[in-house]
C-alpha cells in the first residue's frame, strides 16, 4: 500500500487525478472532449448541450458491462442514479394514467439517460482541474459574446440561439463554478494560470449574465453568494476572507456599473408590471402573463391534486380559461407555465412534487456528503460546492421558469450535475474515502 493512500494525503489542486490504467485511452479521450465541449459552449451554441451527452449515452449502452453496474458502489453516485431512474418511472406512470401521447414520454427518458452517463463518466473520469478549466473557457466565451453584442452591435439585451434567459442562467452558473474554484484556491494554493483563468471566467460570466437582462439571475445571485459564504466560512482564514470579499465586491461593482442602466430599467419595469396586474388588471405584460399562467396552473392542480391533469389537461385548462376571458389569450402560446413547481403540481400533482423533492434532495445530500469529507482534495471540495450552488440556483430560478419542461432546460441541468458529481466522487474515491 502506498504512503499516499495510507496517510490519506490531500492532493494539490493543480495535480490531475491519477489515471485509471484500465481505462481505454479512446473512451477517456471521448469523455474529455464531450465534457470540454459541453462546458465550453454551455448555453451558447445550438445543440452543444445535447450532442455530447447523446454520444456518452450511446457509449454507455455499448461499452458498459453488467459488472460495471454491479461495481457501482459509491454511495453518492448510486443514490443519485436511483433517484434519477425513479423520477423517470414516476413521470412515465403518471403520463400513462393520463393517456398522454407517446411523444410526451421523451423528456422523462433523459433522467434515465443521465443515470447511465453518470455510471460511464465515473468509470472514465476527467480531473477536477479539467472541469474548472473548461468552465472558465465557457464563461470567457459567453462574456466575449456579450461584449460583442453590447459594444459592437449595440444590443439592448444579449440573446442567443434559444433565448436570453437560458443564456443568462448558464453564464451565471459557469461564473459561480469559477468562483468555487477560486474559493478553494484561498483554502489551498492553486496554480497561477488556473487562478487567473477562473478569475477571468467569473468576471466574464457575471458580465454575460447581467447583459442577458434575465431578472431571475439577479435575484438568485445574493442567495447563492450567501450559500457559498456558509460553505467556506470555516475553511478559509480570516485574512483571506477579507481579501477575497473585497476583490469579489470590487469585481461585481465594476461589472454591474457597465450594465447599471439596463438593470435599473428591467427592475423598474418588473415592479411596474407586477403592480399594474393587481391594481389595473393589466395582464398583457411579461409579468402579467406569468401570473396568469400561474393562475391556470393552480386551477389545473385543484382539478386533480393527487396526480395532476397531465400536459394535455393543462393545455385544455389554459384554453378554457382563455375562452372564459379569465386569463390573457397570449398564455396559450407558451409551452409551460413559467414556474417549475406550479408546472409539476398541475401536470403530476402531489405525487410528482414529492418525487421531484426526493430527486433534488438526493443530489444536494450527495454533494454535501462529498463536501463534508475532509479526506478529499481541494478540487473535490470545490466541485461539490459548485454542485450545491448549481442546484440551489436551479431551485431559485425555477420559481419563475419551468426549467425542466423543455429539452434545453433538462440537458443544461442534468448533465452539469452528472459531470460535477462524477468528477467530485472519483476524486474522493482516489483517496480511499468512498
Amino acid at each position: 500500500m502506498s504512503l499516499e493512500k495510507t496517510m490519506h494525503v490531500r492532493l494539490p489542486f493543480t495535480r490531475s487525478q491519477r489515471s485509471n490504467r484500465k481505462c481505454p485511452p479512446v473512451l477517456s479521450g471521448i469523455v474529455f472532449l464531450v465534457v470540454g465541449s459541453y462546458l465550453s459552449l454551455y448555453g451558447l451554441v445550438p445543440r452543444a448541450y445535447s450532442i455530447g451527452p447523446a454520444i456518452l449515452l450511446l457509449l454507455s449502452v455499448f461499452c458498459l458491462r453488467l459488472s460495471d453496474l454491479q461495481g457501482f458502489r459509491g454511495f453518492s453516485l448510486r443514490w443519485v442514479s436511483i433517484a434519477l431512474c425513479l423520477y423517470c418511472f414516476v413521470q412515465w406512470l403518471i403520463l400513462a394514467i393520463h393517456g398522454e401521447d407517446v411523444s410526451e414520454f421523451d423528456l422523462a427518458f433523459r433522467y434515465i439517460a443521465a443515470a447511465f452517463v453518470l455510471v460511464f463518466v465515473s468509470k472514465y473520469p476527467v480531473s477536477g482541474t479539467t472541469v474548472f478549466a473548461f468552465c472558465a473557457v465557457g464563461a470567457v466565451i459567453s462574456g466575449g459574446y456579450a461584449l460583442y453584442q453590447i459594444e459592437v452591435l449595440h444590443s439592448y439585451r444579449v440573446d442567443t440561439f434559444d433565448n436570453a434567459i437560458h443564456y443568462g442562467n448558464g453564464s451565471m452558473a459557469l461564473a459561480l463554478i469559477c468562483l468555487c474554484g477560486l474559493l478553494s484556491g484561498l483554502e489551498k494554493r492553486i496554480s497561477i494560470h488556473l487562478a487567473v483563468g477562473l478569475a477571468l471566467g467569473f468576471v466574464a460570466g457575471m458580465y454575460a449574465s447581467l447583459a442577458s437582462g434575465s431578472r431571475g439571475v439577479w435575484i438568485a445571485f445574493p442567495i447563492l453568494v450567501s450559500v457559498l459564504m456558509a460553505l467556506y466560512w470555516r475553511r478559509i482564514p480570516a485574512t483571506k476572507k477579507a481579501a477575497g470579499g473585497i476583490i469579489v465586491a470590487t469585481v461585481l461593482g465594476a461589472v454591474t456599473l457597465f450594465q447599471f442602466d439596463a438593470i435599473e430599467s428591467r427592475v423598474n419595469n418588473g415592479i411596474t408590471e407586477y403592480s399594474d396586474y393587481f391594481q389595473l388588471g393589466r395582464n398583457s405584460t411579461s409579468v402579467g402573463l406569468r401570473l396568469d399562467m400561474w393562475k391556470a396552473g393552480v386551477i389545473a392542480f385543484k382539478e386533480n391534486p393527487f396526480i395532476g391533469v397531465g400536459p394535455a389537461g393543462v393545455d385544455r385548462t389554459v384554453e378554457r380559461l382563455v375562452d372564459e376571458q379569465i386569463i390573457h389569450p397570449n398564455t396559450a402560446s407558451f409551452r409551460h407555465l413559467h414556474s417549475q413547481y406550479i408546472d409539476i403540481l398541475a401536470r403530476q400533482g402531489l405525487v410528482g412534487i414529492v418525487f421531484y423533492v426526493f430527486l433534488i434532495g438526493s443530489i444536494l445530500y450527495s454533494f454535501k456528503r462529498i463536501f463534508s469529507d475532509n479526506r478529499i482534495s481541494a478540487s473535490g471540495h470545490a466541485l461539490a460546492a459548485a454542485g450545491i450552488v448549481f442546484v440551489i440556483q436551479h431551485l431559485v430560478l425555477s420559481i419563475t421558469l419551468s426549467t425542466l419542461e423543455r429539452s434545453i432546460g433538462i440537458m443544461m441541468f442534468l448533465f452539469m450535475i452528472v459531470f460535477l458529481l462524477a468528477t467530485a466522487a472519483r476524486e474522493k474515491k482516489a483517496l480511499g474515502a468512498c
